[in-house]
Parts: structure tokens; C-alpha cells; sequence
């Protein structure tokens, strides 16, 4: 009788750590995304919005003497220091 209940109980942990592992496995790129093939299509996609943009970081410049500015020794994107 007891290997009647040991046999169930391991089949039973064996089931549970397999269900276990599928549900919780990787999944392989054609299981997460659903894969079409391109075609040539014209897209459309209108926003409508309303209101201020504001940028995430603003720098606001003053300098010590007014006048125009002729030429900057650096280009967009350079790291500057102070």
C-alpha cells in the first residue's frame, strides 16, 4: 500500500514540476510575437493634441554681454563642460 502512495505522490510532484516549467519556461520569439510577412501598404495616423510641450531637460542661457553669436567651436550632440 505504501508504494501505491509513494509511486502516486512522485507522479503527482513530477506533473506539477512539469506544468510548473512550461508555464514559467522562456518562450522562443514565435511564441511572443506574431510574425506576418511585410506587404506594401500606405499608413495613416493622426494625432490631435492640445496644450504646451515641454522638454524633460531645459537649459536657459544667459551670457554676460549682449550681441550676436558668430560661431560655436562644437557641434550638436559634444560634451561640453562649464
Amino acid at each position: 500500500m505504501k508504494k501505491i502512495i509513494y509511486t502516486i505522490l512522485i507522479l503527482a510532484v513530477l506533473a506539477i514540476a512539469y506544468f510548473s516549467y512550461q508555464k514559467f519556461r522562456p518562450k522562443s520569439p514565435q511564441e511572443l510575437y506574431e510574425l506576418a510577412p511585410a506587404k506594401i501598404a500606405n499608413l495613416t495616423q493622426t494625432v490631435t493634441a492640445s496644450g504646451k510641450i515641454k522638454s524633460q531637460t531645459q537649459v536657459d542661457l544667459k551670457f554676460q554681454t549682449s550681441g550676436l553669436l558668430a560661431w560655436i567651436g562644437v557641434k550638436e550632440g559634444d560634451r561640453v563642460n562649464q
